[in-house]
């Protein structure tokens, strides 16, 4: 691992575990999120979008991008971090899952420095 990709790497961490977390626990055990104001299919859909866009998004990060792919990964990272912070401020308004907010936001400041790695990035100081 390069010494920009550890970096990208650790980010991915959060969003890996707690993402993923949610997504099986929704999937596994959808009675324990159904009081979710907006129901266990759309958090599954919003966790699986988030943590499938982190995980190219870092990826696409870590090899160094330009251009047009690298608007549409940073716009997609963008979009990710925003769906995963309006899903915590849904914890917030649920009854007794307020505590899943606190892991949404941290999934969602994760996501935002995976894009500030993307937008720094370039296909000249990638991977080779």
């Amino acid at each position: 691992m390069t010494r920009r990709g550890l970096p990208i790497f650790l980010w991915l961490l959060g969003p890996l575990f707690e993402l993923g977390g949610l997504f099986l626990l929704s999937v596994g055990m959808p009675d324990a999120i159904e009081n979710v104001v907006l129901g266990p299919r759309v958090v599954q859909i919003i966790a699986g979008f988030s943590l499938v866009v982190a995980v190219v998004g870092a990826f696409f990060a870590w090899r160094g991008i330009a251009g047009a792919k690298r608007l549409i990964t940073t716009l997609a990272l963008s979009a990710a971090a925003g769906s995963t912070v309006a899903l915590g401020i849904f914890f917030i308004l649920s009854d007794g899952l307020a505590p899943f907010a606190v892991l949404m936001a941290q999934s969602a400041l994760s996501i935002a420095m995976i894009c500030r790695a993307a937008l720094k990035s370039s296909s000249k100081e990638g991977r080779r």
